[in-house]
């Protein structure tokens, strides 16, 4: 089984005695890492999937580890000594945390709402909704920069926007974007 695994890897696999960050670049095999620590967890030391933590910033990606989790244990009950505790786990996988950071983040904020002093009905912005609050938001500051008359604003405008102020819209849009994914 080493064989498959480089020695970080492997590191990450088998130092099971604490709390783990795996950090690396696409396609260095993370997921397949983080997997095979999980079922050696299950598999070796009895670790429910209820006490396991994975966090993701992708939800495709917490959906692939899910699917990928369960594949890799449907496969090991044949060799298993505790096939009921092996179909338990698969069976608890859907409501695992294995999940995106704000997904988790969220279900701490619903649980424990009293302590951090917000609305037990909040709720979070969709996509559609943010691109609504961040378009409004960008055409107030234009006009309240246009209203002003704010030199170096106006200047940069025309500068960036020969025809009309959307190049600039958009150009703001992208920096937020960027700044809001890094």
């Amino acid at each position: 089984m080493s064989e498959k695994w480089n020695s970080a890897q492997l590191e990450a696999i088998v130092n099971t005695d604490g709390n783990m960050i795996v950090s690396a670049s696409a396609g260095s095999g993370k997921t397949a890492v983080m997997i095979e620590r999980v079922k050696r967890l299950i598999l070796d030391k009895k670790v429910p999937i209820s006490r396991i933590l994975m966090l993701s910033f992708n939800e495709a990606i917490a959906t692939e580890i899910k699917e990928k989790m369960a594949k890799t244990l449907i496969a090991e009950i044949k060799n298993s000594n505790d096939k009921d505790f092996l179909r338990e786990q698969i069976d608890y996988l859907g409501m695992s945390d294995i999940t995106t950071l704000h997904s988790f983040c969220n279900s701490l904020i619903k649980e424990y709402f009293d302590l951090v002093g917000v609305d037990p009905a909040y709720s979070i912005m969709d996509e559609k909704e943010s691109k609504v609050v961040i378009n409004k938001s960008i055409n107030e500051v234009f006009e309240d920069y246009i209203d002003s008359k704010d030199a170096e604003f106006l200047l940069l405008k025309d500068k960036l926007s020969a025809s009309g102020d959307e190049n600039l819209r958009d150009i703001v849009k992208e920096i937020f974007q960027f700044s809001t994914h890094c």
